[in-house]
C-alpha cells in the first residue's frame, strides 16, 4: 500500500510540474507574440519582430526552422553591443502552403 501511495505521490506531482511548466510557457508564448508586427507580402501575412535602435547597424535574424521566432532572445548579446535585430517567422511554411495552393488550383 506503501508503495501505491507513493507512487501516485510521485505521479500527482509530475503533473502537477508539468502543468505549471506549460502554464509558464504558453503565459511567456502569449508575451512575446504581443510584440510581432506584420507585415502583408505576396505569400500572405508574416510576423516579425524588429527589436532595438532604429538608428543601429541591422541584423537580419533567422533561426531556419526547428525554432520559434522568439528564439533571437537568446542572442540577447547582439541588442547589448547596440544592434538593431529583425527577426522572421520561417517563410517555409508560407511557401509550401502557397505552392500546394498553386498546384490544387491547376
Amino acid at each position: 500500500m506503501r508503495k501505491y501511495l507513493f507512487g501516485l505521490m510521485v505521479v500527482s506531482c509530475a503533473i502537477y510540474l508539468a502543468k505549471k511548466n506549460y502554464t509558464e510557457f504558453i503565459r511567456d508564448r502569449d508575451r512575446v507574440r504581443k510584440n510581432f508586427k506584420t507585415v502583408e507580402t505576396k505569400f500572405g501575412k508574416v510576423e516579425y519582430l524588429d527589436l532595438g535602435d532604429k538608428s543601429r547597424p541591422v541584423i537580419l535574424f533567422s533561426s531556419g526552422g526547428g525554432a520559434g521566432i522568439d528564439s533571437v532572445y537568446a542572442f540577447d548579446w547582439l541588442l547589448e553591443n547596440n544592434y538593431r535585430v529583425i527577426t522572421i517567422r520561417p517563410l517555409v511554411e508560407m511557401i509550401l502552403s502557397d505552392s500546394m495552393l498553386i498546384v490544387t488550383t491547376k
